[in-house]
């Protein structure tokens, strides 16, 4: 008897576990339509290397792993892509950015079409590690020269994907939900009257901004070069006298930034920069950070007076303890005021 009611009450309890498994199934496929929106559907991706374009300008390949570096204002490299379909696509950007410096404008090489603008990038600390950027498109159907136009330098480019995504499903990522993830609006313009003409060579509020590595030197006494942790080879074994120079062309006169990126184990270091045919010194560091080891490294900020033009600027060792990696100059921007005549700003927006 016993044995007949354990065989009823199994036989009622699998009744009831298939009745509520089959409500369950029959509830998720009338869900699923709900449950399916909630996440995007790729119609189409593509991951392209960095290394795999069809026409550049101006940009240096690194290797095929790591892709492209040392852009420069106005460089661009061009991709070409088949797509199915026109429609809305998400851009995924695989890049470095030791300075958290950068910027670019995703275009079409043949009619000039903006299709979006990234106007800053993450930092990542080293040449050597990357973080992914992604901004939303709207991109046509067919053979697409898509290009990635540099504004501003100091990132490098390891890979970018495009994934077309269904125009129906909500909640798709910020960007996808307009025709063009567009720039940030631009402040109104404003007219500047001067009383006294700028003179040539002055000081102007253009930006400028050169990333130098220290290997790409086009003189050099004394030091050797090695690969760095960082990616890029460095200056090592420097000793006082030992220097190395570097030819640069400034549009303007002017104030300018001047970062270094240097390593020292014990803070032991000091150089100056300077003018290799005058002479002239521009400034003169004499204290660097400890980093703790020839491969750890920090970056040093100081200010100088730089003429335009030609220019052969010398970095010339004082003391021994430290290594290089890259310099950077940036000008900085300061309007023409001459404060023995006014100036009026008018602007026009009001």
């Amino acid at each position: 008897m016993r044995s007949f009611k354990t065989r009823a009450l199994l036989l009622f309890a699998y009744y009831l576990f298939f009745t509520k498994a089959d409500r369950i199934s029959r509830s998720a496929l009338r869900g699923g339509r709900s449950l399916q929106v909630e996440s995007s559907v790729k119609k189409f991706e593509k991951r392209i290397p960095a290394s795999n374009f069809v026409e550049t300008n101006g940009a240096t390949v690194k290797d095929a792993t790591n892709g492209l570096f040392w852009f420069n204002k106005g460089d661009w490299v061009t991709y070409e892509l088949d797509l199915p379909e026109a429609g809305q696509y998400w851009l995924e950007v695989r890049l470095s950015s030791p300075l958290g410096e950068g910027a670019f404008q995703v275009i079409n090489r043949e009619t000039n079409e903006v299709y979006a603008s990234l106007n800053t990038v993450p930092m990542t600390t080293a040449w050597e590690e990357f973080k992914t950027v992604e901004v939303g498109l709207t991109l046509p159907k067919g053979l697409v020269p898509l290009t990635l136009q540099v504004v501003t330098e100091g990132w490098g480019l390891q890979w970018f994907s495009v994934a077309q995504v269904d125009d129906a499903t909500p909640g798709l990522p910020p960007g996808l939900d307009s025709p063009t993830s567009a720039a940030p609006p631009v402040n109104p313009p404003v007219n500047i009257t001067r009383t006294n003409a700028a003179r040539q060579g002055d000081l102007t509020n253009q930006p400028y901004r050169a990333m130098i590595a220290s290997a790409t030197y086009s003189e050099m006494e004394g030091m050797l070069i090695q690969d760095s942790i960082e990616g890029l080879k460095n200056l090592y074994w420097i000793d006082r006298g030992d220097h190395v120079t570097y030819q640069l062309n400034l549009p303007v006169r002017g104030n300018f930034l001047f970062k270094a990126r240097i390593a020292s184990p014990e803070g032991i270091g000091a150089f100056q920069i300077r003018n290799q045919v005058s002479g002239e010194v521009y400034a003169t560091v004499t204290e660097l950070p400890s980093t703790g080891s020839f491969q750890t490294w920090a970056t040093i900020t100081t200010s100088v007076e730089l003429p335009a033009g030609d220019l052969s600027l010398e970095i010339r060792a004082l003391s021994h303890g430290w290594n290089l990696l890259w310099i950077v100059l940036e000008l900085q921007p300061e309007p023409l005021i001459d404060v023995t005549s006014p100036v009026v700003l008018v602007n026009e927006a009001n």
